[in-house]
């Protein structure tokens, strides 16, 4: 245990606790999860300790006593107060974890319904707990995935269908092809039958006549004979 002053009022804060994959970081002695006890999670991340958690304008920022396992943070007013349960608690599935850039050791955790405003003892203290988050939540997406078969199935569904796609969009270009070679060779044809048309109705030129012959009504019409 370590005495910390937080303002006018002294802090005992016990060497935290820090397992990533199994292997032990830090220990203050009390017992940790067997990596190898299969009948207990999966997530192996493990984390406890204090922090510092935003209560409201009145009570402002309290000490309490936090417990990340098995996906989740839940938080007590102490560690003392373990077995009466938790005062809250959020599953890292779906939460977001955001770093205060304007403070050394300020983060918060939240999702659509709940957060959690918090502050580690010191700069390294928030990393620790960040990075054992951030694990955390790694591990149970993984974890997910490797235990929803239906998704992979969906996803090899998802594989052939895309591929029948294709094949049938291939066929649609090559039937498109031939349809614009059959529309070129209608215009063509359309525009030879117009052609020919045209030159079938034209009027029949008149013939040519003949040279000194002198067509019958030339001089108005006369019948060749001199008064």
């Amino acid at each position: 245990m370590t005495a910390k002053q937080n303002g006018g009022c002294s802090i005992t804060e016990p060497v935290l606790r820090l397992s990533r994959f199994g292997e032990i970081a830090k220990m203050s002695g009390a017992p940790t999860p067997d990596p190898m006890d299969t009948t207990k999670s999966t997530h192996t991340e493990y984390k406890e300790g204090v922090l510092q958690k935003w209560a409201n304008y009145m009570s402002g920022w309290q000490p309490r006593w936090f417990v990340l396992e098995g996906g989740a943070i839940s938080y007590y007013l102490s560690e003392a107060d373990k077995s009466k349960g938790s005062r809250g608690s959020l599953s890292l599935r779906d939460v977001v974890i955001s770093v205060n850039s304007d403070s050394d050791v300020e983060f918060s955790l939240y999702n659509t319904s709940m957060s959690f405003y918090m502050r580690g003892s010191s700069r390294e203290n928030r990393k620790e707990w960040i990075i054992a988050l951030g694990s955390a939540k790694a591990q149970m997406l993984v974890t997910a995935v490797q235990q929803s078969p239906p998704l992979q199935e969906e996803a090899a569904t998802l594989d052939d269908e895309v591929d029948t796609l294709d094949d049938q969009v291939a066929e649609l270009h090559t039937y498109e092809d031939l349809l614009r070679k059959q529309a070129a060779s209608i215009v063509e044809c359309a525009g030879e039958a117009s052609k020919l048309a045209a030159e079938e109705l034209a009027p029949a030129a008149p013939a040519p006549v003949a040279a000194g012959r002198r067509p019958d009504n030339a001089n108005g019409g006369g019948d060749g004979n001199d008064g």
